[in-house]
């Protein structure tokens, strides 16, 4: 079918409305979107880890939309004396850099960098954007079975030199023996004797 001339206009017209329409509805969009900001991945959600003293552990907490930057982000851990949360930062803890946010290339990326563990660093975390939301994050920490050994280590030490220091002087009693003092009987006796 085809448009005569008088219906051509107004057909440009009707298309470029839906166009220019199609195209506020996709910037309001965006703009929504930018404005909406971070929101956590995982909302609410409490995420149980595990980890061994003297490691490290990365406490999750992500955007849902890893480019968008939160307006503040607060670590925190729980304090059971006082039944408060308290904020922990990395800038607190520049003395053993012990804490590092773990964002690289991605300002979405909120994760929580714990190295040297202690047992102290067990208990209750969350990543909170304040108005935004937060995540729960339980840290139990074990004790490594690599310092679990460690009393071993120097029983065994002790014994291997102590037996080292054995089969030395057995040797060098053998060793040092004068071969003048050893008498050999004749085979008819069917005896030797070592004096």
């Amino acid at each position: 079918m085809l448009l005569s001339t008088a219906q051509l206009p107004l057909c440009a017209v009707t298309w470029c409305w839906n166009l220019f329409t199609m195209q506020v509805w996709c910037f309001l969009l965006l703009v929504l979107r930018v404005a909406e900001g971070c929101t956590l991945e995982d909302h609410r959600e409490t995420q149980q880890i595990r980890a061994y003293t003297g490691g490290s552990v990365l406490l999750p907490c992500h955007c849902t939309d890893l480019h968008s930057k939160p307006e503040r982000l607060i670590w925190e851990k729980y304090n059971m004396t006082n039944n408060t949360w308290e904020e922990i930062s990395s800038k607190n803890d520049q003395s053993t850099n012990k804490l590092r946010l773990v964002n690289g290339h991605s300002p979405g990326n909120l994760s929580l960098l714990i190295s040297h563990l202690t047992t102290e660093d067990g208990g209750g975390y969350r990543c909170n954007l304040e108005m935004k939301g937060h995540r729960y994050i339980f840290l139990t920490i074990t004790v490594s079975p690599q310092s679990q050994s460690l009393p071993f280590v120097p029983f065994a030490l002790v014994t291997v030199i102590f037996l080292h220091f054995i089969v030395a002087v057995v040797y060098c009693t053998k060793r040092n023996k004068d071969p003048t003092m050893v008498r050999y009987v004749n085979a008819e006796e069917g005896a030797v004797s070592l004096h």
